[in-house]
């Protein structure tokens, strides 16, 4: 028999879970699609009050119809039942600035929409008023100017709304860095341009008000409607408003009577690196506890479960815990992580106590998202992590002037860096005698694989050829490299102006792990078997090992290689 402790956990699993939040960022779109032909409408306003209700027309036709009706309606509907559910189910610590945004934007959109509904779509619901922009303009820049002020501060509200959601849903992306800076621009401009739009297009109304024809026509009662028409129409947007903040106040009860509860029953306890211990309700994600008392814990995207960079390590009873979900399964699958031992904190919820080691530095969110440093948001990729060193470095340097010293250095690394930029690598970090190279930041993983095989046959032709030569000045140069791929998280970090691109993740750690096992194989590389894999190239046979690196729990198959059978067997074609 489980426990009501079990189902508690499974029900806070199953409202978080992916489908609610692609169900609600779908019906989002529609509705930021909805939006944005409002705004565009408006812009027109800018060419004449014709244009704008040209535009009208094919908005009628689209959102008026059977379909178009039910997905606007069904989508309104949705987003905002669901948005109650997140609202009621998330755990409010540690939200951004935009996230709190966000949901107070959010929540005020049914309340400040209810004067626009009213007085269109139940107008012609209800009574068969076809209002159209003259009837609307008028009432909103003469006869009741407040409701204009409404109807523009909608817009922007539900415009921000949009713009903040598809950020926090796309930016992650691997096309949204290309255009980011372009949609910024739309952000704004569209909305402004809207404005301007809707003051042209009142002017000309109201010029028109003076034309009694005119007014005899767009301002008859078969169009405006009655006064006993009007006044039904304004008690039902009261309804309206009244009925979304009585939503709004059942759920912040029902939010108070869930708290009141869990702080009367024994919690699950969480014990962190530091040995904090914290207790929370079952149903509390890792994430939200590490929130909840100031634990520093990456999360890119949010507890979305859209990245990788908030998993921990399960320390303890790892096998008690409820499998991952599917998309939690395919996130660490991404990244070759344990599904045993490896969990997403967003996606974890824990039944009975549990340690956790977070996995990723914990200052990667604010590192490595877009913000005022005005660095490149974050992603994650396939990439060739190879680390280069150059060997006994301290002898080669020790009984040398500090000039003679520096020139070795940089003759090195310049000729490292060199064959990894004409094999297609990126050159990323130096650590005076050593280089970190990624391969596959614009090219597929066949391609990252061949380029880093390639990259490592240069190295060690061409510092063998240079050695020779500064043979009397300290060579020939020993190395070492060590490569592996796999997911990472590529983006910039540091702080202000100083900010470099780099990448993080497990598979630079074992990079890492792998040129010092080619120190002490005493080999010049040791190179995972995945890589050739994914290259669809053959080593020898006898090269092939299997090792455990330092700090990790699972062995990888690698193979050692000498400097004379990296430049022989996969010299570039």
């Amino acid at each position: 028999m489980r426990t009501r402790r079990e189902r508690e956990s499974d029900t806070a699993i199953y409202s978080a879970g992916p489908w609610p939040r692609r169900l609600r960022l779908g019906a989002g779109s529609i509705l930021f699609l909805y939006v944005t032909l409002h705004l565009i409408d408006h812009a027109l306003g800018n060419i004449g009050l014709g244009a704008m209700q040209a535009m009208l027309m094919v908005q009628l036709w689209l959102w008026q119809g059977a379909v178009g009706s039910l997905l606007l309606y069904g989508a309104f509907l949705v987003h905002g039942g669901l948005g109650l559910a997140a609202f009621y189910q998330r755990r409010f610590y540690g939200l951004t600035g935009s996230e709190w945004t966000q949901l107070v934007l959010g929540l005020a959109i049914p309340a400040l929409l209810a004067n626009h509904l009213a007085d269109t779509r139940l107008a012609l619901l209800l009574y068969g008023l076809p209002k159209q922009y003259p009837q609307v303009l008028a009432t909103f820049w003469v006869f009741v100017p407040l409701f204009g002020v409404l109807q523009v501060v909608v817009l922007i509200v539900a415009w921000a709304h949009g713009c903040i959601g598809m950020h926090t849903a796309f930016r992650l992306k691997r096309w949204y860095g290309r255009v980011d800076r372009l949609l910024l621009v739309l952000a704004v401009l569209l909305p402004v341009l809207a404005l301007l739009g809707f003051v042209t297009g009142a002017r000309e109304v109201a010029r028109d008000l003076h034309v009694p024809a005119w007014r005899a026509v767009e301002l008859a009662p078969a169009r405006i409607g009655t006064p006993p028409e009007a006044a039904h129409l304004f008690a039902v947007r009261n309804a309206c408003i009244g009925a979304w903040l009585a939503l709004l106040a059942l759920v912040l009860t029902l939010r108070g009577l869930r708290t009141w509860r869990e702080a009367r029953r024994r919690g699950i306890a969480i014990t962190y690196p530091d040995g904090r211990v914290v207790e929370v309700p079952a149903g509390f994600s890792v994430l939200e506890a590490s929130r909840r008392i100031g634990f520093p814990h990456a999360s890119i995207c949010g507890g979305r479960g859209r990245c990788s960079t908030c998993r921990v390590r399960v320390l303890g009873a790892a096998a008690a815990l409820a499998p991952p979900a599917a998309s939690e399964a395919a996130v660490l699958a991404r990244v070759g992580a344990d599904p045993v031992r490896i969990r997403l904190a967003c996606q974890l919820r824990p039944r009975a106590a549990i340690g956790v080691y977070p996995l990723i530095p914990p200052d990667i969110a604010r590192s490595f998202l877009a913000g005022s440093g005005g660095g490149k948001p974050g992603e994650e990729r396939f990439v060739v992590a190879m680390f280069v060193d150059l060997r006994d470095s301290t002898a080669l340097i020790r009984d040398r002037l500090p000039y003679d010293a520096v020139f070795l250095l940089g003759r090195f690394v310049e000729t490292a860096a060199a064959a990894v930029l004409a094999a297609g690598g990126v050159p990323n970090q130096f650590t005076g005698d050593g280089m970190l190279a990624l391969f596959g930041l614009h090219a597929s993983p066949l391609e990252a694989c061949r380029a880093a095989l390639g990259a490592a046959s240069r190295i060690a032709a061409t510092l063998n050829e240079v050695g020779g030569a500064l043979a009397e000045a300290g060579g020939p140069f020993g190395f070492g490299i060590g490569a592996h791929c796999g997911m990472a998280v590529v983006g910039e970090i540091g702080f202000g102006r100083s900010r470099t691109f780099t990448a993080l993740g497990q598979v630079v750690h074992l990079a890492a792990r792998l040129e010092q096992a080619a120190r002490d194989f005493r080999q010049a590389a040791v190179i995972s078997a995945e890589i050739f894999e994914r290259a669809g190239l053959a080593p020898p046979p006898e090269a092939a090992r299997e090792m455990t690196p330092r700090g990790h729990d699972r062995p990888l198959a690698v193979y050692l290689l000498s400097a004379a059978s990296l430049a022989r067997e996969f010299a570039p074609a």
